[in-house]
């Protein structure tokens, strides 16, 4: 009888098949192009991120100037200093360009007692600058509460023109103005507006709760 060992003994056995370069190659270069695109789309989420976080800052900015101005501006006081001849004039002056106005400091920044603000238009940025002084009689005080002045304000808005609602002493009804230099009262309303950016920015318009007041 014969033996089958023989067969069984020749028969071959599968080989275990690995990956061969072109495979691996292929494997690599989907992994990387894979790697890239989930890195970019990070890299794009972040920066989405970061430019919203801005628009968001800014935006919160901007709104805590004007409530800062519209608190201010509606406080302004009828109040007087002495020029160099001794006479008594109006803190009060009010041009295109430029406003200067004695009111309260906001009491939750720790400082009492009357202060002089002034507004302007920067020649070379067009940004709104704000400085204040401390008021006396006898002209205005430099103080030093640890803030930066002059302090920019909306710096990416363009000029500003200003202007100025009320009846002065030598006319028969209110109406818009350029310029107040009205010595017996302030003006009802003072607007703010932005040349550069009017449509996305609308005018600021501030009521004067003293400008019944009389010197």
């Amino acid at each position: 009888m014969a033996c089958g060992c023989g067969r069984l003994g020749g028969r071959s056995r599968p080989r275990s098949r690995g990956f061969t370069l072109i495979e691996m190659l292929v494997a690599l270069t989907l992994v990387a192009l894979l790697s890239a695109g989930l890195f970019g789309g990070l890299r794009l989420g972040v920066r989405v991120w970061e430019t919203g976080g801005e628009r968001v800052a800014a935006a919160n900015d901007i709104e805590a100037a004007r409530t800062f101005l519209r608190h201010r501006v509606s406080e302004a006081q009828p109040l007087r200093r002495r020029n160099r001849e001794g006479n008594p004039v109006s803190v009060f002056e009010g041009e295109a360009e430029r406003l200067r106005f004695a009111a309260p400091w906001p009491p939750h920044l720790g400082m009492g007692g009357a202060f002089v603000f002034e507004l302007w238009s920067d020649a070379e940025s067009g940004a709104l600058m704000l400085d204040w002084k401390l008021h006396r009689a006898d002209g205005a005080v430099d103080v030093s509460d640890g803030r930066n002045r002059p302090r920019r304000l909306f710096p990416d808005k363009g000029h500003v023109n200003l202007r100025y609602y009320g009846q002065r002493a030598d006319e028969p009804q209110a109406r818009w103005h350029d310029s107040w230099t009205d010595e017996a009262s302030l003006p009802r309303l003072i607007e703010l507006q932005f040349a550069e950016d009017a449509a996305a920015f609308p005018p600021l318009r501030i009521a004067v709760a003293a400008e019944a007041g009389r010197f």
